[in-house]
């Protein structure tokens, strides 16, 4: 988590906004099987090539629901077909 403080900071200018992300990142994963850490590398590779920090951290937050949604969905599919 060092690299990621690090590097947000560097990309926002600001200490307070690198923690804030990070908090936001932490609270989206708990409870599901996304890691803190590739969940912080995902919103850092949006940050670093362009996005601006809460639209990152927007998009990282919708996965998981994402990923539930095309669950169900395939789920409903493979039922009706059988």
């Amino acid at each position: 988590m060092e690299q990621f403080d690090r590097v947000m900071t560097t990309m926002t200018g600001s200490q307070e906004k690198a923690e804030e992300t990070l908090a936001k990142i932490n609270d989206t994963v708990k409870g599901t099987a996304f890691g803190l850490d590739t969940a912080a590398s995902a919103v850092q590779n949006f940050v670093t090539s362009g996005i601006e920090v809460e639209s990152a951290t927007r998009y990282f937050e919708s996965w998981p629901m994402l990923c539930v949604t095309l669950y169900i969905r395939l789920r409903f599919e493979a039922e009706w077909v059988e």
